[in-house]
């Protein structure tokens, strides 16, 4: 039989806050975008490296978004999300809505990939259990006397 592991219980990953005190500051150079910084957003947890990968995915290619959407500035850190090349104020009035749509589809393909997982390990679990049963048959037809 398939033994649960605790980290097989995905619980939903939310965005708790801005990370006010690791924002950085911008260059204001006069040259393009330097008037940009880094916002990063505490996670309610550290996501697996999969979930990472969904989220970039998403933020990359949401379903909707805005003029002002930059696919290629978030990366995922432990446990925070980093847009890098933003303003706070783009954040309020595009990105959010965007951060939280990448977060839930995030939230969606993992929990499908986890689904998918553990059924997948259901099923060689049944074929290796299928097997054994097999070779215990077939061993009891042998005789050697």
């Amino acid at each position: 039989m398939v033994e649960k592991r605790e980290n097989d219980d995905f619980q939903p990953i939310r965005i708790i806050e801005v990370i006010v005190d690791e924002i950085s500051t911008p260059i204001n150079d006069g040259t393009r975008g330097s008037s940009l910084y880094s916002v990063p957003f505490r996670l309610s947890c550290r996501p697996p490296y999969e979930w990472e990968q969904m989220f970039i995915q998403s933020w990359n290619h949401p379903p909707t978004f805005t003029s002002r959407h930059r696919p290629g500035i978030a990366s995922v850190i432990g446990d925070k999300v980093i847009l890098d090349g933003t303003t706070i104020e783009e954040v309020e009035k595009y990105h959010r809505s965007t951060l939280i749509q990448a977060v839930e589809e995030a939230n969606r393909q993992y929990q499908k990939f986890k689904k998918e997982q553990c059924e997948q390990l259901l099923e060689e679990q049944k074929q290796i259990e299928a097997h054994k049963k097999n070779i215990q048959e077939e061993a009891k037809r042998l005789k050697f006397d």
